[in-house]
């Protein structure tokens, strides 16, 4: 299974995958995905963009991960909330800015696809993880 496969398949059963975001694009240190936001009748919540940053980072993460690393753990995600939309699709770019050999960090924009307005900015700090030397992480 390749990166970008795996990245996909990362998605089943996560919040992110409730709401069927799915990766339009993922090439070396960049991704462009979409999701539907479900609300109807109110604003898009809070919570619902953390997981899809979170869950964007991640999978942009594992697209790009050092060799030999298995898998990461977030270590943190700080968002700034700028605006807000309501029952529409809303697009995310993520963006890597550093890879090291322990660490990834990723800068991800929120926007809704219909009006192109920004809705976050976040950016995601992701610890990576290794074969351990008592078994696999």
């Amino acid at each position: 299974m390749n990166r970008f496969e795996q990245a996909m398949t990362s998605l089943a059963g996560s919040p992110a995958g409730v709401l069927d975001f799915e990766w339009l694009e993922i090439r070396k240190g960049t991704g462009h995905g979409r999701a539907e936001v479900p609300f109807s009748s109110q604003t898009t919540k809070w919570v619902t963009v953390v997981a899809l940053t979170g869950s964007a980072c991640g999978s942009g993460c594992l697209s790009f991960l050092s060799d030999g690393a298995r898998s990461f753990a977030a270590a943190e995600l700080k968002t700034n909330f700028i605006g807000a939309v309501r029952n529409h699709f809303v697009v995310c770019e993520a963006h890597r800015v550093y890879s090291g050999s322990t660490t990834q960090v990723l800068n991800a924009e929120i926007c809704s696809e219909k009006e192109g307005r920004m809705i976050t900015l976040n950016r995601c700090m992701l610890t990576l993880l290794y074969q351990s030397y008592g078994g696999v992480i």
